[in-house]
């Protein structure tokens, strides 16, 4: 049996500040999108499921999707990470009348690199504009998404 479900999401928001004089340092916030919010983001998922003589064999396909963010709460420009799409995969066996389910999953299967986070901590307190800077940009360092992990795990209770 072939099971598939899919969506999109379009995100409107803007960033509001009472008074965007109190807070120099985040200049660029009053009526930009907010940080970690991408206007269209969406995902696909594809489930293949087959019984084999009294097992259960499954095989899923994932691709998860987003347009560029802002991946700091300050918005600068160098913190933006372009749109990308992550492939994520599932196979699963499980014997007939066994409580127990065998299951292989990879993710991002395309090894895509990504910020998840863009951090300017010696910068903290004194303006964060002086990123536009390019001698300051250099102390800007992303956190990168580990790229591939693989698990093969057992679901169950330990006591």
């Amino acid at each position: 049996m072939v099971e598939h479900f899919g969506g999109t999401n379009e995100t409107q928001s803007a960033c509001r500040l009472r008074n965007p004089s109190d807070f120099p340092a985040l200049s660029l916030l009053p009526g930009a999108r907010a940080s970690y919010a991408p206007k269209w983001s969406g995902s696909f998922t594809a489930t293949y499921s087959h019984d084999l003589e009294g097992t259960l064999l499954e095989a899923a396909l994932t691709a998860k999707t987003t347009s560029a963010y802002s991946t700091g709460s300050d918005l600068i420009p160098i913190k933006t990470q372009a749109g990308y799409t992550l492939l994520n995969g599932r196979l699963a066996r499980s014997p007939g009348n066994s409580r127990v389910t065998i299951v292989l999953w990879a993710d991002n299967l395309t090894n895509q690199l990504y910020k998840q986070s863009v951090i300017n901590a010696p910068l903290q307190g004194t303006g964060s504009n002086r990123l536009f800077s390019p001698a300051a940009a250099s102390i800007v360092r992303p956190w990168i998404q580990t790229p591939m992990t693989r698990f093969l795990a057992r679901p169950g209770r330990w006591a």
